[in-house]
């Protein structure tokens, strides 16, 4: 579930959660054992959301237990499920403790970015950044 990785340009530990399509419980479960909650998070670098942002995948009360400002979701806005889910945003939103929230897409579609205008509120746009993913682009850390 978790990957540590070192960037070789820099001296610091890079720390990510790839959540995979693993249910919220199963997770929270496991970062209980290793001492992590909502008073001590785990601090990373970058989480990749569960099923394609599924709001069925991806609980509030696990985004509580991380704290993190870089969050790669891999959708393009046209399936069944119209993932990803305006609220598992939402969620990321509600327990993020970071003054902005980077949403990373590796499709740029127009369904992602009519996803983030008609009602979103101006407080809500000021505290998240949307980055859509290009040929092989790196997220920087």
């Amino acid at each position: 579930i978790f990957m540590l990785y070192r960037l070789p340009e820099c001296e610091r530990v890079c720390s990510g959660i790839c959540i995979s399509d693993s249910v919220p419980s199963v997770i929270m479960h496991s970062l209980f054992k290793l001492g992590y909650s909502e008073v001590n998070k785990l601090h990373c670098d970058a989480v990749l959301l569960s099923h394609h942002g599924s709001v069925a995948n991806n609980s509030l009360a696990l985004f509580k237990m991380i704290q993190c400002g870089k969050y790669i979701i891999s959708a393009d806005g046209i399936n069944r499920h119209c993932l990803p889910n305006k609220g598992t945003i939402a969620r990321i939103i509600s327990a993020s403790s970071e003054r902005l929230v980077t949403l990373y897409f590796n499709y740029d579609d127009g369904r992602l970015v009519r996803m983030f205008k008609p009602d979103t509120q101006e407080y809500v746009k000021s505290i998240i950044d949307i980055h859509y993913l290009h040929d092989m682009e790196a997220i920087d850390f």
